[in-house]
C-alpha cells in the first residue's frame, strides 16, 4: 500500500525516529497551516510509522506500506538539499491468519528479499552490509550498496522507536532508498534468456560457519563463483547454542546444473571441496558439525 502525506513533520515526531539535530534543526515555516506541522521533514520515516500506526488500529494486517517524497536537507546559509526518497515497511503476520497453517510474523529477511527482487526488476544489482543507525536494532541493520554507491539503509525498528510511536506488531522492518542515488546508476542495458535445462540439477545443502561480521551475501556471491553453480539460496542464519561464540551459521541450498549433460556425483563432489577451500582462504567459513 502507499502513503501519501504532507512534507512537514513536527519537531516531536522527529526526535521519536532519532532525527532531531539540534546543531542542524529543520526549517521552520513562517506560517504554518497548523500546530504541530511547522518544519519542512528531513525524513519520511516518522510520516510512514504514523501510518502504520494509523492501520494498526483498524486491521490485524499483514502491513506493507511505503511513501515516496521529498525531504528537505538544510544547509547552513543555503536552500535546503531536497532529496527524493522512498521508505517502506512491513510488519505483522506474512499472510491473513488461519487455522490451516502456522503463520509466523514479516520478519527482516522477508524484507530484504521484497527490495532486493524490486531492485532487481529495475536492473540494479545490490549488496547489503551491516551497519549502524539509531533508528535501528543494533545488529539488525544493513547499508544497501551498489558498488561504491550508497543506495540506503534498511533494519528491524528499534525497540525503543516502535515504543514511542506506540507500535504494537513486531518486528517492525523499515527501509530507506535515495532516488538520486538510485536513478544515477545505470541499468543493466540487456535482459538474456536461457532455455530450460533438460537435464536433472543435483541440489546440495551446505551449513557453514562464519565470523558475525561477515555478509551473508558475500558468502553466497563466493558460492556463486563455481562453473557448475546455478544458483544458490540462503534459507537459514543461526547463531547460539553449538556454535562458537562470535561466529554463526548460513546454510544454503545449492543446485549443480549443466545444460549439456547429467552430472555426476563425483563432479558436485569436488565442486564443493573446492568452494570450501575457497571459502575458507577468503572468509575463514568452516563446515558446520
Amino acid at each position: 500500500q502507499e502513503t501519501i502525506s504532507y512534507p512537514l513533520i513536527s519537531l516531536e515526531d522527529l526526535e521519536k525516529v532519532n532525527q532531531a539535530d539540534p546543531d542542524n534543526p529543520p526549517l521552520k515555516l513562517a506560517n504554518p497551516m497548523a500546530v504541530g506541522q511547522e518544519y519542512l521533514r528531513p525524513t519520511l520515516r516518522a510520516s510512514l510509522l504514523s501510518t502504520l500506526v494509523y492501520n494498526e488500529g483498524r486491521s490485524t494486517g499483514p502491513f506493507r506500506f511505503f511513501e515516496l517524497g521529498r525531504t528537505f536537507l538544510p544547509r547552513p546559509g543555503q536552500l535546503p538539499e531536497e532529496r527524493e526518497v522512498v521508505v517502506g515497511a512491513t510488519a505483522g503476520l506474512r499472510s491473513q491468519d488461519s487455522w490451516l497453517e502456522d503463520n509466523e510474523p514479516l520478519g527482516f529477511f522477508d524484507a530484504k528479499g521484497m527490495l532486493r527482487t524490486a531492485l532487481e526488476l529495475l536492473g540494479r544489482e545490490v549488496d547489503f552490509e551491516p551497519t549502524e543507525d539509531p533508528t535501528f536494532h543494533p545488529g539488525r541493520c544493513a547499508v544497501i550498496l551498489s558498488g561504491e554507491s550508497r543506495l540506503g539503509v534498511m533494519g528491524e525498528l528499534h525497540p525503543t522507536v516502535r515504543d514511542r510511536f506506540d507500535i504494537k506488531a513486531q518486528p517492525v522492518v523499515l527501509f530507506e532508498l535515495y532516488l538520486d542515488e538510485l536513478l544515477r546508476l545505470p541499468a543493466r542495458s540487456e535482459r538474456r534468456f536461457k532455455p530450460l535445462a533438460r537435464f536433472p540439477e543435483a541440489i546440495r545443502d551446505l551449513a557453514l560457519v562464519v565470523a558475525q561480521d561477515v555478509p551473508a551475501g558475500k558468502v553466497q556471491q563466493l558460492l556463486n563463483r563455481n562453473r557448475l553453480v546455478d544458483r544458490v539460496e540462503l534459507f537459514d542464519v543461526y547463531a547460539g547454542e553449538n556454535v562458537p561464540e562470535g561466529t554463526k551459521s548460513l546454510a544454503f541450498h545449492l543446485y549443480f546444473q549443466s545444460y549439456e549433460r547429467t552430472l555426476t556425483t563425483e563432479e558436485v563432489n569436488r565442486a564443493v571441496d573446492g568452494m570450501l577451500r575457497n571459502l575458507e582462504r577468503e572468509v575463514g567459513a568452516s563446515l558446520r558439525a
